[in-house]
C-alpha cells in the first residue's frame, strides 16, 4: 500500500493509505471554457474508494480546481458517477471499466458482457441511471405501425 496525498481546493491535501486503480481524461463534450478534465479512481485501506478531479477551466479565467470526494463502497462510487450532473459527453463510468480490471468489487458491479465489449453499464441490481426522454425527431426514426384496435 501506498501513502496517497491529494490536493484539494480550499481544503488540506486528503492523506490516506491505498493503490492507484485508474485514471481517465475525458476527452470529447467538455464544457465551453474547460481545458481538461483529469479522473483518478483510487482504493483505500478501509475497503473504500477516493475520487479524485482536476479540471483546468479558463472562465473567467484560468484556473485550475481539484477535489477529492470519498465512497465507502462501489456501489456508491458508481451510483455517483452515474446520477451526477458531469456536464461531459463522455460518461466518467468509464473510469470504473477500467479500474474494474484491478479490483473485484467493482469488477462484481460491471456486467460481463459490458466488460467484453468496453461499455460503461452495471448490472440492473446496481443501475440507478435516470430516464431519458425521448424527442419527437428520435421517434419518428422508427417505423412503427400503427396498433390495431
Amino acid at each position: 500500500m501506498d501513502r496517497i496525498s491529494l490536493t484539494q481546493n480550499g481544503k488540506q491535501p486528503l492523506q490516506f493509505d491505498g493503490y492507484h486503480l485508474a485514471e481517465y481524461t475525458p476527452s470529447k463534450g467538455l464544457p465551453l471554457g474547460v481545458f481538461s478534465w483529469k479522473l483518478n479512481l483510487y482504493s483505500n485501506a478501509d475497503g473504500g474508494y477516493v475520487l479524485a478531479s482536476q479540471l483546468e477551466i479558463a472562465v473567467p479565467a484560468r484556473l485550475s480546481l481539484a477535489s477529492a470526494t470519498t465512497f465507502d463502497s462501489a456501489q456508491n462510487l458508481i451510483k455517483y458517477l452515474w446520477e451526477g450532473d458531469h456536464h461531459c459527453a463522455e460518461p466518467p463510468m468509464k473510469l470504473v471499466q477500467i479500474a474494474a480490471h484491478d479490483d473485484r468489487q467493482l469488477r462484481a458491479m460491471l456486467s460481463p458482457a459490458c466488460m467484453d465489449n468496453g461499455l460503461p453499464a452495471v448490472r440492473p441490481e446496481a443501475s440507478m441511471a435516470r430516464r431519458r426522454v425521448v424527442t419527437e425527431e428520435e421517434f419518428a426514426g422508427f417505423d412503427m405501425e400503427p396498433a390495431m384496435a
